[in-house]
């Protein structure tokens, strides 16, 4: 199935459409890093109120609100893939004993 509109009796091979889904990550992630940099550039209030506008925004678009629950979803389960339990205790003390991040 082809990644992008076609006209009519134009087909996409394998690596075409490959190299196409890569670009397009490369493009969103360059576009993420660029928003994620204002939380470093900017005050906290300020860049949560940014992306609460964009959510806002992203909402009213068609399967806007799937995404934002998709785009959450991963980011949990990114979340739960970086902090494993660890055999040790750190000797903190608290809910911080064993867990570390890797």
């Amino acid at each position: 199935m082809p990644l992008l509109p076609l006209p009519a009796g134009a087909d996409l091979k394998r690596d075409e459409s490959a190299q196409l889904q890569d670009r397009r990550q490369g493009r969103l992630a360059v576009k993420l890093a660029a928003i994620l940099d204002g939380y470093h550039r900017d005050n906290r209030e300020a860049f949560v109120t940014n992306l609460t506008k964009m959510a806002a925004s992203l909402v009213t678009a068609s399967y806007g609100e799937l995404m934002l629950h998709t785009i959450g979803f991963i980011y949990e389960k990114q979340v739960g893939h970086r902090i494993t339990p660890h055999p040790c205790s750190s000797a903190v003390g608290g809910w911080v004993d064993g867990w570390v991040w890797v």
